[in-house]
């Protein structure tokens, strides 16, 4: 969920320490890909600043004052308030696991439709079905969205402050850009819980799935 960096916040590979240890052919061809759709030659990462940073640094040196012609009077942008660094540990883990049952689901289907989909065709489906309805129903919260707690999805809903613009992850992005970042630790962490209910079900799906396979 973090792919971009200040040219100061990356290190150097020859800092960064990597355990021995055994990779799969097909994992080390998956990471290549992986690299390879998202590195551009054309990026530098120098060119982007902080600005919120530098332009607290003009502040304290008193550039704004020494640059100011007094012929047109000016004030100073006020001071910015740094953001802290955000866990967004919780989420990469819900997503990471979503992502296994997901696949563990994706191989139970794809076994199931062999001879022709017989097993699929089972009266045994209709608990499998059920199992599934559930799924979206996991990812909604009981006490709902901050400020709106009508609105109980956590992936989706209409902004806050866009109308009904929607809004993926909608506690967290919402918090951020509001700079509530007590909030938004607190929504990432109940996102997360919304993802952690949609993987057991998907998982039990999956479960359910392969005891009926042939």
């Amino acid at each position: 969920m973090e792919q971009l960096h200040y040219a100061d916040e990356v290190r150097p590979t020859t800092e960064v320490t990597i355990p021995a240890g055994d990779v799969k052919e097909a994992e080390l061809k998956l990471a290549k890909q992986l690299i390879d759709q998202t590195s551009n030659d054309s990026f530098e990462p120098a060119k982007y600043k902080d600005t919120v940073r530098e332009r607290n640094r003009q502040l304290d040196e008193g550039v704004f004052s020494a640059t100011a012609d007094p012929r047109e009077p000016s004030v100073p942008p006020a001071r910015e308030e740094l953001p802290p660094y955000l866990s967004f540990a919780p989420l990469d883990n819900a997503v990471d696991a979503l992502n296994r049952a997901a696949e563990r689901y994706e191989r139970a289907f794809a076994k199931a439709q062999a001879n022709g989909g017989a097993t699929l065709a089972k009266p045994e489906v209709q608990t499998l079905n059920a199992t599934l309805r559930q799924s979206e129903r996991a990812l909604l919260s009981t006490t709902g969205l901050p400020r709106r707690p009508w609105y109980r999805h956590q992936i989706y809903a209409p902004g806050f402050y866009t109308g009904y613009g929607v809004k993926t992850l909608p506690g967290v992005r919402e918090a951020i850009e509001q700079k509530n970042w007590s909030e938004a630790e607190q929504q990432i962490a109940v996102t997360a819980q919304a993802l952690a209910a949609h993987t057991s079900v998907i998982g039990r799906a999956a479960e359910q799935l392969e005891k009926l396979g042939p």
